[in-house]
């Protein structure tokens, strides 16, 4: 641009005075009129002349502008080439061909590749498959079509979850697919061992003869062993997030089981307790079951369910009640056993009398034979009163059987 300024015509220099048409007046008519038009021309040039000089400083300035600009680009080009080389992923652009056009990220390092590597390759090329054989290439190709697709595939032992959307230009048409894709191998892994530990600690639990479940605040049920779901009839899934309360207690246990849950959960029972109440079985009858309720505690030691094992005890409080009716009536036996040995006597020890006052002396001997023998049995009733009332005084000191309220006597 300089140089079209330096050589651009400029004002004409002085003339001579013999050139000069105002002073000498004998230079002809059209001499006069070819100087007049050459400083007319003079004139428009050098208007011409500066219009061209604003427009190259216009020019110069658009081309600082631009090159500033062009600067600025290549900078945020670099930062953001830079930033995508940083991040823990793959991202990468192809065009409608499945070729590549950006490879990026510090991803692919876990597949032995460095950025930029692919570019110019496509799809087939780098996965050796063809359309429909590649569950990636399918992908692309449901993402040229207008679909975000989301996917995860093993590659070579690392697993990528893979997020995929169409790419379009300034005339709003699909020009190609851009990329980006994160290694979830540790987040798999990890997963599969707490599904395994889950699954084995289930299996734990599975062997347990008692039923185990765990509730939730409100009494949901958030897990149940296999016995528990034997005890109530039902499959896992047919328990797991129904409402305790609602789905497996009778009414009459409603309020009492919900109040328990409230003070337990405010700590009311510490970190266990033990519990009793009745449920609902699918066959609609009642058991009495005990539970052993531990507290289940959050990371920041919340209380956020109660883990409980129970046993069904309905048969045990059966058989105690009948155990105890049983002794009832022993002990009502023996009190009549006493009784019954104090009214045989009397009347023997009256026969015994009447029969040595008899004239028949041998007839009164024998009644005196006879009341001896019954006499004998009724010692042997006594004896054996004396041996059950040992037993008694067992059952009384051993397995708390309050046998003397049974019949309000106490006889020694």
């Amino acid at each position: 641009m300089n140089h079209v300024k330096n050589t651009l015509p400029f004002p004409l220099p002085e003339i001579p005075d013999h050139l000069h048409p105002d002073k000498n007046p004998g230079l002809s008519e059209e001499y006069r009129q070819l100087y007049d038009l050459l400083i007319l021309q003079n004139t428009e040039i050098s208007v011409l002349n500066e219009e061209l000089i604003a427009q190259h400083d216009e020019l110069c300035l658009q081309y600082q502008h631009l090159a500033q600009a062009e600067s600025e680009i290549r900078k945020k080009e670099e930062q953001l080439r830079f930033i995508t080389r940083q991040i823990p992923a793959t991202l990468w652009v192809v065009d409608r061909n499945l070729t590549y056009l950006l490879s990026e990220g510090k991803g692919l390092s876990r597949i032995g590749l460095s950025p930029g590597e692919v570019v110019g390759k496509s799809l087939h090329d780098y996965f050796q498959a063809k359309e429909g054989n590649h569950p990636v290439i399918d992908a692309h190709i449901r993402a040229l079509h207008g679909e975000e697709v989301t996917i995860e595939y093993d590659h070579n032992g690392v697993i990528f979850q893979t997020s995929l959307c169409p790419m379009t230009g300034p005339d709003h048409m699909i020009n190609g697919v851009i990329g980006i894709a994160y290694d979830i191998t540790e987040k798999v892994q990890a997963a599969e061992q707490i599904r395994f530990e889950q699954e084995r600690a289930q299996q734990y639990l599975n062997v347990a003869e008692v039923m185990i479940l765990a509730f939730e605040r409100n009494g949901t049920i958030s897990l149940v062993n296999r016995r528990g779901c034997e005890f109530l009839g039902l499959h896992q899934d047919q328990i797991i997030g129904k409402n305790w309360f609602d789905q497996f207690l009778p009414p009459t246990e409603w309020a009492r089981t919900r109040e328990f849950f409230h003070e337990f959960f405010q700590g009311w029972y510490g970190e266990c307790t033990h519990w009793q109440g009745e449920i609902i079985t699918i066959d609609g009858s009642h058991r009495t079951i005990s539970w052993f309720m531990h507290a289940i505690r959050s990371p920041s030691g919340k209380c956020t369910g109660i883990l409980a094992s129970g046993k069904d005890i309905t048969r045990e409080r059966q058989l105690e009640a009948e155990k105890t009716a049983a002794i009832g009536q022993i002990e009502k036996n023996i009190a009549k056993f006493a009784v019954l040995n104090d009214q045989i006597r009397n009347p023997l020890s009256i026969i015994l009398t009447l029969a040595s006052m008899l004239e028949d002396v041998e007839l009164g001997e024998k009644i005196s034979t006879q009341v001896a023998k019954i006499d004998s049995i009724v010692h042997d009733l006594d004896r054996r009163w004396v041996e059950s009332e040992k037993v008694l005084e067992f059952l009384r000191k051993h397995h708390h059987i309050d046998t003397k309220s049974m019949t309000g006597k106490d006889r020694k």
